[in-house]
């Protein structure tokens, strides 16, 4: 466990908290929501130009009682988010949570769509979001929403309620409350990142707290989105050997569209965002350093948009590799705009055919005949996924 980092952490955090990590401009706004004053801010990075369309990714800060103006503050640094819409031209919001009504413990109203908490907010994240619409160039086809802790169970609300307006969704130790009847209204492709020794978001759930396991979550979205209920299990390279944590991946291949399931499980991993830049008061347990979540949940959105329902994962891989024949019967080939470090074949359900290097002429005559998963690793650590069909 990081308690020298927890240690610093106290003492420098009035320092860092305030100070934003990336190198654009942070826009501070507030407008009054449901009587009470609510603030969010916007993060603009300096490649932003208001004539071009960009995409949105909303980032939800954890339920801790800290300073509740200034939580969005602490997951903009906590997440280092700011640094990958640097590079990727993207806006952020970062809102806040509001306080109860003796003014104290912050918090979401995580699956309050019956208005019981005095508050609603999804209604206050929709209306958020209509805002930046109005006053920045945003590609309404690509916003996204991810969140650490109770920020990863409105996650889930968002999705639950409002996924008609959101092209995917990527919560980090957060789930859902077993009471909560989720009906999604749309397919959202999801990327969920979780400890399974956390202590607060329990990972094998805890009904006497009303909490679903991570697997019963998982399984509501890859049946709501058609998704093969049997994942694709790959394990992550070890990369952090001080962590006391490994990932291991469960990929559920959509069926049809490109609503994909994707699920991280880090073993020995607490209460936490992998790859974060410092402890978090919220953050327990061993934190994974093998990846980094703020880049894994960005090229996980990058690869959805909401307007597009009818691709195939092998056309939203298109731009990244190309596989023939397509179909085939014997040998293919793949061809690549990044550097190949393995290359694994699985069919519909599971099943490891081949784990290979080689990109020409790979002999496939003797997999079964069908629908068959390509997972292809990058020398830059990047996981992408198409499928070819086996005559």
């Amino acid at each position: 466990m990081k308690t020298f980092a927890l240690i610093l952490f106290s003492v420098f955090f009035t320092v860092i908290a305030y100070s934003q990590i990336g190198t654009g401009v942070r826009n501070n706004n507030s407008f009054t929501h449901s009587g009470v004053m609510r603030s969010y801010n916007v993060y603009k990075p300096n490649s932003y130009n208001s004539t071009t369309k960009v995409p949105l990714v909303i980032v939800l800060h954890p339920g801790i009682v800290q300073e509740g103006d200034t939580m969005n503050l602490q997951m903009e640094r906590y997440t280092h988010f700011d640094l990958v819409a640097d590079t990727a031209n993207f806006l952020i919001a970062y809102p806040n949570s509001r306080k109860d009504v003796n003014g104290i413990d912050p918090d979401w109203a995580i699956w309050d769509y019956s208005n019981t908490r005095g508050w609603n907010d999804v209604s206050f994240i929709n209306t958020m979001m209509d805002k930046i619409i109005q006053n920045y160039n945003i590609d309404t086809c690509k916003i996204y929403i991810t969140g650490f802790s109770m920020g990863g169970y409105l996650s889930y609300s968002m999705a639950c309620e409002s996924g008609n307006r959101l092209a995917a969704i990527a919560p980090v130790s957060g789930h859902k409350d077993h009471s909560y009847n989720c009906s999604p209204t749309n397919a959202v492709p999801v990327f969920h990142i979780h400890g399974d020794l956390d202590v607060d978001a329990k990972y094998y759930g805890d009904l006497s707290q009303d909490l679903d396991s991570v697997a019963t979550v998982l399984r509501l979205w890859y049946n709501y989105n058609n998704c093969n209920s049997t994942p694709v299990i790959s394990q992550l390279p070890n990369i952090s050997t001080n962590d006391n944590t490994t990932i291991t991946k469960y990929y559920y291949a959509p069926l049809s569209s490109d609503n994909e399931v994707i699920h991280y499980k880090v073993n020995g991993g607490g209460h936490g965002w992998p790859g974060a830049l410092f402890s978090h008061p919220s953050e327990v347990g061993w934190n994974n350093m093998d990846v980094d979540a703020s880049v894994e949940i960005w090229k996980f959105f990058r690869r959805h948009k909401l307007c597009t329902t009818t691709i195939g994962i092998e056309e939203l891989a298109n731009n990244r590799f190309k596989i023939f024949p397509n179909p085939t019967t014997q040998k293919v080939t793949i061809e690549s705009n990044i550097a190949i470090n393995e290359i694994n074949f699985f069919t519909i359900d599971g099943k490891l055919l081949l784990k290979t290097t080689e990109t020409k002429s790979i002999d496939v005559s003797t997999f079964p005949s069908g629908l068959i998963i390509i997972e292809i690793y990058g020398d830059n650590g990047e996981i992408i996924h198409n499928k070819l069909l086996k005559k």
